[in-house]
């Protein structure tokens, strides 16, 4: 039985362009198992910093290093560094687990973190209180509202709910768009 192959810019396993793996760190720093073989790297740090790149040759049963320098590039006191259009598990597009999202933001150098995922409310703070990272990266609710027939519409900062008088709210908050003219969602997105 055949499977389709996923790309890891998809989230998945599978090299596409020539990519064997690609990690993303908190703090820069990483390990990995590679085959024997030559390898190019390429070490980024977000949109602020420069781009490093070389080469390493894996040997079988050795150990292989590279260390890479980043170099801040852009000026960027008084803008935030920020994505709009964030997917995670919540998603039925994305098996990214929330916290390998926000591990990809520091690891990016990003200021903030607006979930979007479809048809839900994912609040990232409370996740990023227990890893630690509350200060080095702020977030803030949000939504794409996934029409079948009018298209994608990104609504933030939104208001997250689990419970409401008691009982679950259907997808934390986030509005039901079936029926709806566009005017009646961006009103709903607004209020």
């Amino acid at each position: 039985e055949r499977t389709v192959a996923r790309p890891l810019e998809l989230g998945g396993a599978e090299a596409a362009d020539g990519v064997v793996t690609m990690i993303q760190t908190a703090d820069g720093r990483t390990e990995t198992r590679l085959p024997p073989g030559r390898y190019e790297l390429v070490v980024s740090r977000g949109p602020h910093h420069t781009i490093d790149h070389g080469e390493v040759v894996v040997e079988s049963g050795r150990i292989a290093s590279f260390s890479a320098r980043v170099a801040k590039q852009v000026d960027d006191i008084g803008y935030v560094a920020a994505d709009f259009h964030v997917h995670a598990e919540a998603s039925a597009d994305s098996s990214a687990p929330f916290e390998e999202r926000i591990t990809s933001f520091l690891a990016e150098d990003m200021d903030v973190l607006s979930s979007s995922d479809h048809d839900v409310y994912s609040d990232y703070a409370p996740l990023l209180v227990e890893m630690g990272e509350a200060d080095r990266l702020r977030s803030m609710v949000g939504v794409e509202v996934s029409t079948q027939e009018l298209g994608h519409f990104i609504g933030f900062p939104l208001d997250y709910r689990v419970w409401r008088d008691g009982e679950r709210v259907p997808g934390n908050g986030a509005q039901q768009w079936r029926e709806q003219l566009p005017q009646a969602i961006f009103d709903t997105l607004r209020s």
